[in-house]
């Protein structure tokens, strides 16, 4: 199988609202440029195809003199193991070496890698901006920088990687305003030996401390970080302990971490598959239901047995919630056994229980009576309100 690829001297666009899925094992190479520019609420996403490990690809690989940008991003699911050979094993989500990078309000989480789970540059220059690199695998989970490379991490979060949340090997290296939090118990290592670089860390919350102006080592006393939201609670140490004379959004003095407390956790927010009794033969509607706030993009994916029920060629998609909306949309589809289905309308909504939208199926004739066949959700960040996980309830 051959890798996705980008040749030198091309220039990919990628706009709001792309999922770019992997049903194969194959890398997402960069020889050119990359501009994958989402929005707050509609971001672009690289995932496996199924994450429940029997599809795996290998992550975003940049090798290139061009400068390629990433707003608003996910990236999930990707492996750099492969022959185990250098470089090919490091940076399981996103593999940097010798390029231009610029990436902001993303998310790199759930990747695997010999050196770098997440994050790998080897002579790059690169600037992270309000991302998430989170749940990421191997000896240097978080982030891997090394080769010279002259990277700054501002108002970032780096957090619950295994081993260090950042190993760097003769690098140049600033992080401002950001959270670098780990098991163990030192977040950070820096080794230069004799290479050029130096590690610049300023107004951040580090595990196991570092050396420099308003750094400091205490618990960022995240919320949902099991769900990889990583929120603030408001007596976190985090809170208007950034840069003097830099602001939230809201107006307020700079947060330290990629989410400023004025985001607000979802509270009781879920979305619910129903129970059906249908015969062979019939026509089923599954009509999902949701309770949340205000919300104006979701992205849902789950899984049904389709050597039972099938979708209706014709009226597959029978109704969603933004049908009255003259800006909303909503796609409806089916790749093997998945159906997903991505809505958005113009302004946000809140929902009490009510139904989002209706899809019809058919009960093939020759499904035994009595038998029965689960509507099984896919987690974030497959299924996702505005990019925020939610409580998933099967059918």
């Amino acid at each position: 199988d051959l890798p996705v690829n980008v040749p030198n001297g091309a220039v990919l666009t990628i706009e709001p609202g792309v999922d770019v899925l992997f049903d194969i094992d194959v890398p997402f190479i960069v020889e050119g440029s990359v501009r994958a520019m989402g929005v707050a609420g509609d971001s672009i996403r690289f995932l496996p195809y199924k994450e429940d490990g029997t599809h795996k690809w290998g992550g975003i690989r940049i090798i290139s003199d061009d400068v390629s940008t990433f707003d608003w991003v996910r990236v999930s699911g990707g492996h750099a193991v492969g022959d185990g050979q250098y470089p090919n094993n490091m940076g399981g989500g996103l593999f940097i070496q010798g390029s231009r990078v610029e990436v902001s309000h993303s998310v790199i989480c759930g990747n695997r890698a010999t050196d770098g789970g997440g994050v790998s540059l080897l002579g790059a220059v690169a600037r992270f901006d309000q991302c998430i690199i989170s749940d990421n695998m191997n000896s240097f989970g978080g982030m891997f920088i090394s080769g010279n490379s002259d990277v700054l991490i501002d108002r970032c979060t780096v957090a619950r990687n295994d081993g260090w949340a950042i190993y760097i090997l003769g690098a140049d290296v600033e992080i401002a305003n950001s959270i670098v939090w780990s098991e163990a118990d030192t977040a950070i290592s820096a080794f230069f030996g004799g290479m050029p670089g130096a590690l610049n860390i300023h107004h951040s919350c580090v595990r196991g401390g570092a050396p420099g102006v308003g750094n400091f080592n205490s618990d960022p006393m995240f919320v949902g970080a099991s769900r990889g939201v990583y929120l603030l609670q408001p007596q976190s140490a985090c809170v208007d302990a950034g840069e003097a004379n830099r602001f939230d959004d809201d107006g307020t003095a700079l947060d330290v971490g990629a989410l400023p407390l004025g985001v607000a956790p979802p509270l009781g927010e879920r979305v619910v598959l129903p129970n059906i009794e249908a015969s062979p033969g019939d026509t089923v509607e599954i009509s999902i239901s949701a309770r949340t706030g205000a919300t104006d993009a979701m992205d849902l994916a789950f899984v049904i047995d389709r050597d039972i029920l099938v979708p209706l060629t014709r009226g597959f998609l029978r109704s969603h919630a933004f049908s009255d909306d003259q800006g909303g949309e909503a796609v409806a589809n089916m790749h093997h056994d998945t159906v997903f289905v991505s809505m958005y309308g113009s302004a946000g909504r809140s929902f009490h229980d009510d139904t989002l939208v209706t899809l019809a199926f058919r009960l093939l004739p020759n499904t035994s009576y009595g038998q029965a066949f689960p509507l099984r959700w896919l987690p974030a960040p497959r299924t996702v309100f505005n990019e925020r996980p939610v409580t998933l309830v099967s059918g």
